[in-house]
C-alpha cells in the first residue's frame, strides 16, 4: 500500500512491487512446505510428495497472480493494474468517483462501490487509508459491516478465531490419520468442520440482522 496521505497525491493499495511479489510467494513457499510435511506425516515420504509441493506451490501462486489487482484513487478516478499484466503497463480506469458513488462495505474484508462499481478486497490495516482517499473523492461511505464490529466486538473476534481454528484443523487432520485410531481421527475432523461453520455463521450473522432492523425499520 503507498500513498502520502495528501490529498492531491494518487492513493494506491494491493500495489505491484518486487516486495509483494516476494512477499505473495514466500506465503505460499510456506503453505507448498506445510502440506508437504502433513502428507508425508500421512502417508511416509517419497519422492512424489515434494512434487506435490511444488504444482501446489506454482498453481497457488499463478491463481494468485491472476487474481491480485492493483487499485489506484487520483483525481477523482478509480483505476485498475492486473499483477499478470506486462511490466511497465499503465493501470485502467475503472470509474469516476464522486457524490454519486457510495462505498458499502458489505463483508469483513470486501467493499463495494455502489451503483454498478467493482468489490475492493482491503486488508484491516488498509481500511482506514481506503475510507480517507474515498473521503476525498467525494465518495459517501456506509460503513455498517464495520459499526456491526465495532459493537459486537468479542462477538466478531469470536467469529474469526473459530474460523481459522476451524479451516486449520481440518487441514492438518489427515496428517495424524496414521497416528490416531479411526474414530478419533473422524470426531477431530467433524468438530474441525463444526467449527469453520460456527466461524462462517457468526460472520454472516451481521447480514441476518441487518435484514431484521430493515424488516422493522
Amino acid at each position: 500500500m503507498d500513498s502520502t496521505g495528501a490529498p492531491d497525491q494518487p492513493f494506491r493499495f494491493g500495489a505491484r512491487t518486487w516486495r509483494g511479489l516476494l512477499a505473495q510467494a514466500g506465503v505460499i513457499a510456506v503453505g507448498a512446505c506445510l502440506l508437504a510435511l502433513m502428507s508425508a506425516l500421512a502417508f511416509g515420504w517419497s519422492e512424489w510428495v515434494l512434487v506435490l509441493g511444488l504444482i501446489f506451490f506454482w498453481a497457488t501462486w499463478l491463481l494468485l497472480l491472476g487474481a491480485s489487482t492493483e487499485w489506484t484513487i487520483a483525481e477523482h478516478e478509480l483505476r485498475r493494474r492486473r499483477w499478470l499484466s506486462r511490466p511497465g503497463s499503465e493501470s485502467s480506469i475503472v470509474m469516476t468517483l464522486g457524490p454519486q458513488v457510495e462505498m458499502v462495505h458489505e463483508s469483513r474484508l470486501l467493499w463495494r462501490l455502489m451503483p454498478n462499481g467493482p468489490a475492493l478486497g482491503a486488508q484491516p490495516w488498509q481500511t482506514q487509508s481506503l475510507v480517507e482517499a474515498m473521503e476525498r473523492a467525494g465518495v459517501r461511505i456506509n460503513d455498517w459491516r464495520g459499526d456491526w464490529a465495532r459493537r459486537n466486538r468479542r462477538l466478531d473476534s469470536l467469529g474469526l478465531l473459530v474460523l481459522w481454528a476451524g479451516l486449520a484443523g481440518c487441514i492438518v487432520m489427515p496428517a495424524f490419520r496414521a497416528q490416531w485410531p479411526g474414530e478419533a481421527t473422524a470426531t477431530a475432523g467433524l468438530a474441525c468442520a463444526g467449527a469453520a461453520v460456527l466461524g462462517l455463521a457468526i460472520d454472516w450473522l451481521p447480514w441476518t440482522m441487518r435484514d431484521s432492523s430493515a424488516r422493522h425499520g
